[in-house]
């Protein structure tokens, strides 16, 4: 019998699985710390697996330029209803960028950095 109650205590908690960030996630902003340079952002997330996103950032750049580009994610960990993520991603030109995220179902909030720029990304869905 107090192995039944046990069981059934377990089987009632919570779920400890992060929150599935696919999808679209059309409102946002990237800013950057070093030059002050900001714009508009958007971006599409797809799961690889269970601790993997693609996701393509879109953007402006001077507020004209547009901008698109694909980093691979990894689940680093989960902080209460929080999925922590990092990555990085070459871009030409620019350089390594190394990221680290944390996100919820409805947003996301990124910091990146290179050898010669910093800043944030911030997204909502």
């Amino acid at each position: 019998m107090l192995s039944t109650v046990l069981a059934m205590l377990v089987l009632a908690q919570p779920c400890p699985c992060p929150p599935d960030l696919s999808g679209a996630w059309t409102t946002g902003k990237w800013e950057s710390q070093s030059t002050s340079h900001n714009g508009p952002l958007s971006a599409h997330f797809e799961k690889l697996g269970p601790t993997q996103y693609r996701v393509t950032f879109r953007g402006k750049f001077f507020r004209f330029i547009p901008f698109r580009y694909g980093v691979t994610l990894d689940v680093v960990g989960q902080a209460g209803d929080r999925v922590l993520l990092a990555g990085s991603s070459r871009l030409p030109l620019f350089g390594t960028f190394q990221y680290n995220a944390s996100a919820s179902t409805c947003d996301f909030v990124a910091t990146f950095s290179s050898g010669s720029d910093s800043g944030t990304f911030t997204l909502r869905r």
